[in-house]
C-alpha cells in the first residue's frame, strides 16, 4: 500500500468521525433544548412535587403608594359621581397604533407605560380622559422625556392627558375644575366614531 493511499485511507476516516461527533454533538444538544423547554412548561404550568411558585404579594398587599391613594379620594370625592375609575392602566389599553406602525417601533413605547388613573363613561369601559400624577421624579430628564412622549401619543389619539402636581393635600374642587377644562378643550372621539374608525372600508367590484 503506497502513501497516498495511506494518507487518503486516514482522511477519510477522519472526516468520517468529524462529522459523526457534530452530529452526535447537534442531537445531544436538541435533546438538551426539548428537555430544557419542557422542564420550562412543566415549572410554568405545573409545579408539581410540593414545589412552590417563586411570587409573592407586591407592594405589600397594596396597588397604589401612600401619594397616589390620597390623589385617589381626592379624584373619587371630585369626579366619581361623574365617571368610573380605573388605576394602573397599561398605556396600550388605552392608545394603540397600526400592526405596520407597531412592527415599526410605535408600538413598544407605549406598551411598556402604565397610566396611573382612567376615568371611564359611567356603566361602561368607554375611556373619557386618562390621568397622571406627576411626583418629584417627574422632575428628572428620563422622566420629562417619558412624559412628553405620553403627552404626543394621547394628544395624536384625541385622549385626554390630565396632569397633576403631587400635593400633600387637594382640594376636590380644584380637581373637577382642571379635569372639566382639559377634556372640555379637547374633541374626545366617540364609541360610534371609535367603530365607524376601525370598520374596514367597503369596496364595490
Amino acid at each position: 500500500m503506497d502513501v497516498l493511499t495511506v494518507l487518503l485511507i486516514a482522511t477519510t476516516a477522519f472526516l468520517a468521525y468529524a462529522v459523526g461527533s457534530g452530529f452526535e454533538r447537534t442531537s445531544r444538544n436538541n435533546r438538551y433544548a426539548r428537555a430544557t423547554k419542557g422542564e420550562l412548561e412543566t415549572r410554568s404550568f405545573k409545579p408539581g412535587e410540593g414545589k412552590a411558585l417563586p411570587y409573592y404579594r407586591a407592594g405589600r398587599g397594596l396597588i397604589m403608594s401612600n401619594g397616589e391613594f390620597a390623589f385617589y379620594r381626592a379624584l373619587s370625592r371630585a369626579v366619581g359621581e361623574e365617571f368610573d375609575i380605573m388605576t394602573k392602566v397599561r398605556a396600550a389599553a388605552v392608545v394603540s397604533c397600526s400592526r405596520a406602525n407597531w412592527a415599526a417601533g410605535y408600538g413598544t413605547p407605549i406598551a411598556q407605560k402604565e397610566l396611573d388613573f382612567v376615568l371611564l363613561r359611567p356603566g361602561t369601559s368607554y375611556v373619557v380622559a386618562a390621568v397622571e400624577l406627576d411626583d418629584k421624579t417627574h422632575d428628572l430628564p428620563e422622566r420629562q422625556e417619558r412624559d412628553a412622549f405620553l403627552d404626543a401619543a394621547f394628544e395624536s389619539a384625541s385622549v385626554p392627558l390630565v396632569r397633576f402636581k403631587a400635593l400633600s393635600r387637594y382640594r376636590a374642587e380644584e380637581i373637577r375644575v382642571h379635569i372639566r377644562e382639559q377634556v372640555g378643550r379637547r374633541k374626545v372621539v366617540s364609541p360610534r366614531d371609535s367603530v365607524r374608525h376601525l370598520a374596514p372600508a367597503h369596496t364595490h367590484s
